[in-house]
């Protein structure tokens, strides 16, 4: 569906979100709904924290099932879109993604939006692990510009040790690929 069509199609008010999974009551609102579904609109580049925020705000949206909303997302940005289509069972990716939030509560976890996509991106071409990880650290401490090691939260979390282990391996793996299938290149 063209831009055009997206934005002429009727915008809903916020949607409560009211969802009990495994245990963890999750409680909110989803904006920017319309008949066609989610759109989010931001003249910012397209960076790895939207992908990963847009797609727990689309598993959300194929949890509630509204019968006045299709359950589509598209994230339009400065140098991307992207089109979330409908997820046959929402839960299963929102419970992986719950029970690493029940870990983050109780210490760090190793999530690093760019440095896990990347990551999990070079899996899913078919690189190995090792060659994976070498490229993912590539993202994570670069001689050019800012890198995601950088970052004073993280920098401060795991000053101790090197945050790119197995863990971090394991959360990528688990997390990224299936956002990066559902996840196609949307024309506006």
């Amino acid at each position: 569906m063209p831009t055009t069509e997206w934005m002429l199609t009727l915008r809903h008010e916020p949607a409560s979100v009211r969802l009990d999974i495994d245990g963890l009551q999750v409680r909110g609102r989803l904006d920017d709904l319309h008949e066609a579904g989610i759109c989010r609109l931001r003249f910012a580049k397209l960076r790895s924290v939207d992908l990963l925020s847009g797609w727990i705000r689309h598993l959300i949206l194929c949890a509630l099932r509204p019968t006045d909303a299709a359950p589509t997302t598209v994230l339009l940005f400065k140098n991307d879109a992207v089109r979330f289509g409908p997820v046959e069972n929402p839960l299963t990716p929102l419970s992986t993604l719950l029970g690493y939030y029940r870990v983050g509560l109780r210490r760090p976890l190793p999530l690093f939006p760019r440095t896990s996509e990347t990551y999990a991106r070079s899996r899913i071409a078919g690189v190995d692990r090792r060659e994976a990880l070498g490229r993912a650290r590539r993202t994570w401490r670069s001689d050019f510009g800012h890198s995601e090691s950088d970052d004073a939260y993280y920098r401060f979390c795991f000053r101790d040790w090197d945050p790119l282990d197995e863990e971090f391996c394991e959360v990528a793996e688990s997390i990224w690929p299936p956002l990066l299938t559902c996840a196609e290149p949307f024309t506006p």
